[in-house]
This record gives C-alpha cells, structure tokens and sequence, in this order.
C-alpha cells in the first residue's frame, strides 16, 4: 500500500475514534429514523398551495428525503467543522502534528489524508442515515410514491460532494488561524455573514429584476447568489428533488473546494509545526 494510503487509514481510524465522531453517526441514524417519522405525522396534513390543498408525498423515498433536509439544516455540517478544526488546528495546538511529521510523512500527505478521513466520516454518516431512514421508512410508509428513490439516492450523492467541499474550507481556515477557538469563531461568524449577504444580494436582484436600467455591472453583482459558497453547499436540494440544479452553483463548489484546498495546503506547508 502506498504511503498516502497508510496516513489515510491511520488518520480515519484517530478520526472515528474520537467522541464527536462517535455522536456524529449516532445523530446520523437519529435523523434517519426522524425523518419517516416526521412524515408520519406531518403526512395526514395538507399544505394550502394557492387557495388549494397538496397532499404531502407519503411515502419511503419521500421520508429518506426529508431525513437529508433535516440534516442540512447545519447539523452534519457543525460536525465536519468541529473535527476537521480538532484534526488539524487542535493537533497544531497540543503538538502532536510534529510526531507523524517526524516520521518521513510529507505535510502534502498529512493534510490530504486528514481531508480524506472528513470524507469517510460524511460517507458513513450518510450510509447510516440512508439505512436506518429506509428500514424505518419502508416499516411505517408505502415503498414507493412521487418522489422517485434514484433523485433521493442523488440527492445522498451530492450531499457527500458538499461535504467535502465544507471539509476542505473547515481545513483551510484551521491552517491559517491554528486556533481551535478561533478557527471555530471566525468559520461560524463567516457563514452568518455569508448568509446575510446571500439574503441581502436575493433582495437585490429581485429589485435588479423589476428595473431593468439598472447599469449591467451592478446586475451583474446582485446576481452572483448562485456562486456564494450556501448556495454550493445546497445543491443536493435540488438534486434530490430532481433537479440538476444551477449550473453556477456547481461551478462554484468546484472553484470553492479547489481554493480552500490550495490554500490550506500552501498555508500549512509554510506552518512551523511546534
């Protein structure tokens, strides 16, 4: 096996092993029971959708699609964060980095089999989600209803590719800020302000729509929502409703994934490990 090979399971076997990783797959399988179990409750309920009522799709699939909802509501995301900041800026800090350096382990290597160590914890949190909401889902609904299992299963798909696009950048701003308090503070403070933006530049280009004068560049600008790094991470929603989704936003989870990657691996190859 290759050297890279060997640091990825060394580092995916210290990743599960630690508490937050064993909670993450707990709240995963809670989840994948919550959402069947939503549904159920919610299912005899109609939603008023102009003046008429739409009976909510209850059904298995529909149930294990509500599961991934309910998980992108922050919650496997507040995971990989936290990890991904113990993983590296929490090793910086308790100088346990410099030991798998000192034994001929290229940074390049240490830091990409960290990453890909975040990625086997989002695939098992989905494949436990993804099991638990289907014995539970086929237990309490029919098998089969609107919502089709190849968009759900999609859905799953895009949603590990949004993780890992969310591990790369957790991992880029614990390379420079090296801090497990401060990485933690200045990741959660960007999202709220990047979500603010993403309200703020929504608002605007409802308005840029209703006034087509406007000057090109300034329309230009209010409708760059789709490439903010919320609207990437949210991708798997419409997939998994059965919808390709934005083309932009796609392209901004590769460009986003590719700049958090350079830059904590340029950072951290110029880190004095302590």
């Amino acid at each position: 096996m290759s050297r890279f090979g060997l640091v990825w399971i060394a580092e995916t076997r210290k990743l599960f092993s630690r508490p937050s990783a064993k909670v993450a797959l707990v709240v995963a399988a809670l989840i994948g029971a919550a959402g069947p179990g939503f549904l159920r409750f919610f299912g005899g309920a109609g939603i008023t959708v102009n003046g008429g009522d739409l009976a909510l799709d209850v059904s298995a699939p529909n149930a294990v699609r509500w599961a991934l909802v309910m998980r992108g509501f922050f919650v496997a995301q507040g995971f990989l964060a936290l990890l991904a900041i113990a993983s590296l800026a929490g090793e910086l800090q308790a100088h346990t980095l410099r030991e798998d350096l000192a034994r001929d382990v290229g940074r390049r290597t240490a830091l990409l089999a960290k990453w890909a160590a975040l990625a086997m914890l989002s695939a098992a949190w989905l494949a436990v989600q993804w099991t638990v909401g289907c014995l539970v889902g086929f237990a309490v609904h029919p098998a089969t209803g609107s919502v089709a299992w190849g968009d759900v299963a999609l859905g799953y798909g895009a949603a590990f590719a949004t993780d890992v696009s969310f591990a790369a950048m957790a991992l880029a701003f614990a390379a420079v800020l090296r801090s497990p308090a401060a990485t933690l503070l200045a990741l959660l403070l960007g999202i709220v302000l990047e979500r603010f933006l993403g309200w703020i530049l929504w608002f605007a280009r409802e308005f840029a729509l209703a006034n087509p004068e406007l000057p090109p560049l300034l329309t230009a600008i209010v409708s760059a929502g789709p490439y903010l790094p919320s609207a990437a991470w949210s991708v798997w929603s419409d997939v998994a409703n059965g919808s390709p989704g934005q083309a932009a936003s796609w392209a901004a989870l590769a460009g986003w994934t590719i700049l958090s990657v350079v830059v904590a691996e340029r950072t951290f190859a110029r880190t004095d490990v302590p």
